[in-house]
């Protein structure tokens, strides 16, 4: 009874005075409400909210960010030649490498109250980025996932196991963030500790909690099924398993579904803009946030026809303090022009290459997915660092290439040892390489994590 009750009064009692505290622009509630009426628009009509949230957008970076008014008077643009997303294609891409280089010109001059810094640790491209966003980018994103969720069968209040990894979700909980857990039913377990007594212990958890979504790595939540595959563990049946941050394989995707007994949904999204993309339950496709930005796919400077290829450029409608404009993420995929049978006017991407990531095994039998070294980029600010790639030829040993910056500090690379020894345990040995570059593998995709170590429970 309580598993049905509880979340309709977390939803309109407990969480709504919380909510009411806070400005308008952080009450994500709100604005789930409002995308929860959107995603039934017509395409006709999200085009037009669209397009007129991208003018707003451009409007506001010509006038209130040097960087972009650089753009606009280089190329002789005002904000009225950018009236749609084709008008994009008059713009430059916005590289990472930009971003470094104009940090301070990217932060609009009106914005310097609620400034919250933000590090990505490269997931794809294996380079680490400094930004800034505010309260309200946040607020967006996390409307839009909880939409997204419920297509699944979520509701904030139900039980949510979510195995993670980021040092900052795992490390810094407060006690409000605790207190909120406990309210949301809502349990985090590290997937920076898989080991073969931890996982089994996890799945001790899982039977007792029973929660209704199990959210994860793709990597890790293969992980978890394959030890349970192998050691023929049965009774953890979710509702619904929501993969995200790296890549998920049909073969994962097969052995997740199985072992769990129910639907696998991939999740696309990132740190530094509030797009997002997820599968509904017809899982045709990824449906795009469209409410929150533009997803650009771009191949030779022109927007790729159904079922072509193209690189990701996203620009987020809601992060007027450092805003992304065409911002190349470093993923990749496929468009699909088809209308989905779930009735949603959201457009939809068919496929998503990109975020090729190896587990990592330790002497000790501790396994790590490839987004433990991400993470640690990303948490300790180990800037200075262009791109990386880890290889692992055997147990013992990793071999670290990085392309550094004038800005790289010698004694970052001590820390950066010191916190992966943390979990590898002094047994393993760190070699570390500096190159000039770490081209990608002749399948044009950038791997940051190459293992060749079998995993064996």
């Amino acid at each position: 009874m309580l598993q049905d009750v509880y979340p309709v009064f977390l939803q309109k009692i407990i969480y709504p005075l919380f909510q009411s505290r806070r400005p308008p622009d952080e009450r994500w509630l709100k604005h789930l409400q409002i995308l929860e009426k959107t995603q039934w628009w017509t395409p006709q009509e999200l085009e037009e909210l669209q397009q007129k949230s991208l003018r707003l957008l451009i409007k506001h970076a010509y006038n209130n960010v040097p960087y972009y008014h650089r753009i606009f008077r280089k190329r002789n643009l005002k904000p009225d030649d950018i009236k749609n997303t084709e008008d994009l294609l008059k713009l430059p891409r916005l590289t990472k490498e930009d971003i470094r280089n104009n940090l301070d010109d990217l932060v609009a001059i009106n914005y310097k109250q609620d400034v919250m810094p933000g590090y990505s640790g490269g997931t794809t491209t294996g380079e680490p980025l400094k930004f800034y966003s505010d309260k309200r980018s946040s607020a967006w994103r996390w409307a839009a996932l909880h939409r997204d969720y419920r297509w699944c069968g979520y509701d904030l209040g139900d039980k949510l196991v979510v195995l993670w990894g980021h040092f900052g979700d795992l490390k810094e909980h407060t006690t409000l963030q605790k207190f909120d857990d406990i309210l949301k039913r809502r349990r985090l377990l590290s997937c920076f500790d898989m080991t073969n007594e931890s996982m089994a212990e996890y799945i001790e958890f899982l039977r007792r909690f029973k929660p209704k979504i199990i959210k994860g790595y793709s990597s890790a939540l293969y992980l978890l099924a394959e030890f349970m595959r192998h050691n023929k563990i049965e009774g953890v049946e979710p509702e619904a398993i929501i993969t995200t941050a790296d890549n998920l394989f049909k073969y994962q995707r097969e052995i997740i579904k199985s072992q769990f007994c129910c639907e696998v949904f991939d999740d696309y999204g990132n740190r530094e803009t509030s797009l997002r993309a997820f599968e509904c339950k017809e899982h045709s496709g990824y449906h795009i946030s469209i409410e929150n930005g533009v997803l650009e796919l771009i191949m030779d400077n022109e927007h790729v026809e159904d079922g072509e290829i193209g690189a990701f450029l996203i620009t987020d409608f809601n992060n007027y303090t450092m805003p992304f404009i065409r911002y190349e993420i470093g993923d990749a995929g496929t468009l699909t022009n088809e209308i989905c049978s779930c009735g949603r006017g959201l457009p939809m991407i068919r496929s998503i290459e990109g975020r090729i990531v190896d587990i990592l095994t330790t002497p000790s039998g501790r396994y790590l997915p490839g987004e433990f070294l991400i993470a640690i980029f990303a948490y300790y600010e180990i800037e200075g660092v262009k791109n990386y790639q880890v290889i692992q030829k055997r147990k013992d040993k990793l071999l670290f290439k990085l392309v550094k910056t004038s800005n790289f500090m010698d004694e970052k690379l001590e820390i950066m040892i010191n916190i992966i020894q943390q979990y590898t345990g002094d047994e393993m040995e760190i070699e570390i390489v500096f190159v000039d570059s770490i081209p990608p593998s002749k399948s044009g995709k950038r791997r940051f994590t190459i293992s060749e170590v079998p995993i064996k429970f």
